[in-house]
């Protein structure tokens, strides 16, 4: 984000996937990963929640794009509880526009991380630095709200 020009402190470390959303889909188990092009092709390997994690925001702005982590982690946590349960038809409010805005998130640090691939080869990482998609993941505001069923 540092086309924004308002970023302040150092770069801190950011979870690639939302460290709240790992520990809610590894509940007691382990969370392992596949597909990265640091992998071997079919390899899987199991992360602590803070292995998964890159240098690619401010302060400022791993702060400020916490409620984004937030919203990620409330409709991981309410679809795992609705899968997992069957207790007939049930209702979650989530902010669709926060969820879009944490996916693009999340993919930017996929980005800037070089975890970007196709097949065994890795993209270009123009993607980490289109500025273009900054204009999507605002880091203030209000947010729509709708409601999914489950």
């Amino acid at each position: 984000m540092k086309e924004l020009g308002s970023c302040v402190g150092p770069i801190s470390g950011e979870h690639i996937i939302s460290k709240s959303v790992i520990l809610v889909l590894r509940a007691d188990g382990d969370f392992s990963i596949s597909g990265l092009p640091w992998l071997e092709a079919g390899e899987e390997k199991i992360l602590a929640p803070n292995n998964l994690e890159a240098n690619c925001l401010c302060v400022k702005h791993n702060s400020a794009l916490t409620r984004l982590d937030d919203a990620a982690k409330y409709f991981f946590a309410s679809l795992k509880l609705y899968l997992e349960t069957d207790a007939g038809l049930r209702h979650a409010l989530v902010s669709g526009h926060d969820i879009e805005r944490w996916l693009l998130k999340t993919a930017k640090a996929v980005a800037v991380s070089k975890n970007f691939a196709r097949g065994r080869e890795r993209l270009s990482g123009a993607f980490s630095r289109n500025e273009a998609m900054l204009e999507r993941v605002p880091i203030s505001g209000r947010t729509a709200r709708g409601s999914i069923a489950l």
